[in-house]
């Protein structure tokens, strides 16, 4: 999931953006994106995690759950997202098939045997509702924090 903002409208914060190195607007781009995803989006796919997967499974995603940057950005974009955290417990191998459990709760999944066939199990999609609900509030958050620290570096 991608949210694209872009810091317009405000000539002052623009000023002050444009007076700043290319490096520390990077820097405060960067933190500021990891920032709102950890106080914003975090917690609401937690809590989806506990609330829809539920059980074991459920607290066992929740626990695991980290923010990263994103990868493979273009230049001048800083982006971050919720990941789940690689471990062993996440890995079922049945019948000489590996596969990714919360990859089969978030999109569902076809028999053990019947890998092409009909989905058995209904997607649960904890990350997507998470995304869909508290995207509004992480572009506000996130423009917000981010005009704060464009004036604390512009100051300095």
């Amino acid at each position: 999931m991608n949210i694209g903002i872009t810091v317009t409208g405000a000539k002052e914060v623009e000023k002050m953006l444009h007076k700043l190195e290319r490096k520390d607007s990077a820097k405060i781009a960067r933190t500021e994106t990891r920032q709102a995803q950890k106080d914003v989006m975090l917690p609401a796919v937690k809590s989806n995690a506990i609330t829809m997967v539920s059980g074991m499974m459920g607290s066992l995603i929740a626990k695991n759950l980290a923010v990263r940057a994103m990868t493979k950005m273009k230049r001048g974009s800083y982006g971050a997202k919720v990941i789940i955290k690689p471990t062993d417990a996440f890995v079922s191998d049945a019948n000489g098939v590996r596969s990714y459990i919360p990859n089969a709760i978030e999109y569902g999944h076809a028999a053990a045997n019947d890998a092409g066939g009909v989905k058995v199990t209904s997607p649960i999609p904890f990350k997507r509702e998470a995304y869909e609900a508290k995207r509004r509030p992480l572009a506000a958050k996130l423009a917000k924090e981010m005009v704060k620290a464009i004036e604390r570096a512009a100051k300095i």
